[in-house]
């Protein structure tokens, strides 16, 4: 109905305009009065035709629920976002037995290490500085294993440390030079990250071995 009302709105406006400038005695529009009259008719209709017109409700809904902005979209924390992984916390010491050997005798490097978290620590690896050139490596225990990295030398063990309990890692070497060496460890989770101490300090531990000739 309203598009009707439209159309013969915009024609009677067409008639009109034109009779303005020229009678149109064939619709016995015969002066410009009439000519202004059948304009304004024209402008009526589709004045009303125009008010007819409402927003569907598909437009009404669309409008007003508008898609959230590239900047909202970002900030909208994600449900599958990982919490911050915690720094595990031990307590480690380490002794060199025996500290004074010669050449050929078996050292065995002790480490105690204590797990001050509420979680187990699965496996431990230790970074090491020093002239281990110098020793030929047999045995890292329980369960480990050793080789050289772009660090230096490096071992580890599969070692399950329970919360609040202490287990013993140890590395056995035969020196095959006399000399006076120092050994640094840096200990590490065996899955990667870094170990503290109960200060969050990052943790270094080392000391010297003497080795004599026979």
């Amino acid at each position: 109905m309203a598009t009707l009302l439209a159309l013969v709105g915009l024609i009677a406006m067409m008639v009109g305009l034109i009779s303005l400038v020229k009678p149109l005695t064939a619709l016995r529009i015969r002066t410009r009065a009439m000519g202004l009259g059948v304009l304004a008719g024209g402008l009526i209709l589709t004045m009303i035709a125009g008010s007819m017109v409402t927003p569907s409700p598909s437009t009404q809904s669309a409008s007003s629920n508008p898609p959230p902005s590239q900047e909202q979209a970002q900030t909208q924390p994600s449900a599958h976002q990982a919490a911050p992984r915690e720094v595990p916390k031990i307590e480690i010491s380490g002794q060199f037995d025996p500290a004074i050997l010669l050449v050929g005798q078996k050292l065995v490097v002790k480490f105690g290490i204590s797990n001050l978290n509420d979680e187990p620590i699965n496996g431990v690896r230790l970074f090491s500085d020093g002239p281990w050139k110098k020793f030929t490596i047999v045995n890292v225990m329980p369960n480990g294993t050793y080789g050289s990295t772009f660090l230096g030398t490096e071992f580890a063990s599969g070692m399950v440390i329970p919360p609040g309990e202490t287990r013993w890692l140890n590395i056995i070497a035969y020196p095959t030079e006399p000399g006076n060496y120092e050994l640094t460890f840096i200990p590490h989770p065996l899955d990667g990250g870094d170990f503290t101490d109960a200060a969050g300090e990052r943790i270094v531990i080392g000391g010297k071995v003497a080795v004599l000739p026979r």
